[in-house]
């Protein structure tokens, strides 16, 4: 398993593990398969340009099987801190510690762009993830009740944040 920082030349796999991703777990995510395919691998290309946004993967075999990413305001009273989104570990390959992974080498690269905070927002009944969340000490900041709304079913959202120092 090798865990590393995309970049600009991983756009396309990123793009392919993204579609799988919102195959594979399209409860997930806020984005529908339906509402990416009309995208193409130019909109990772621009995400991983993007000096605010990096981008973390893990390979197995050569494959990318996971991935994430953090997000840093361009506001620079906002600065200390960034968003993590997009948090996936491709099916065959949940359950070994993948997406604890990324989370640290995550954390390690914000401290070293001096991060000083990260936060994240999660569906609240996707206990999974939750628990990976609050294990590696993220603390739930508030719940936004009926935040999505899809097929006339609400979910409410649960925001974290942790503390990197």
């Amino acid at each position: 398993m090798l865990i590393r920082q995309l970049s600009a030349d991983d756009a396309d796999i990123l793009w392919q593990a993204r579609l799988q991703a919102l195959r594979e777990s399209p409860a997930a995510f806020l984005s529908t398969l339906a509402e990416a395919q009309n995208d193409s691998a130019e909109v990772m290309r621009a995400q991983l340009a993007d000096p605010g946004t990096r981008y973390f993967g893990t390979f197995v075999d050569g494959m990318l099987v996971g991935f994430l990413r953090y997000v840093r305001p361009v506001r620079m009273a906002r600065r200390h801190t960034a968003e993590v989104h997009s948090v996936h570990v491709g099916a065959g390959h949940r359950g070994q510690g993948i997406a604890r992974q990324l989370l640290l080498a995550a954390f390690a690269a914000a401290r070293a762009e001096g991060i000083e905070l990260l936060t994240l927002t999660v569906l609240a009944d996707n206990t999974a993830a939750r628990a990976l969340y609050e294990s590696q000490g993220f603390s739930v900041i508030g719940t936004e009740p009926r935040a999505v709304k899809r097929a006339g079913s609400y979910a409410d959202i649960v925001s974290y944040w942790i503390s990197l120092h």
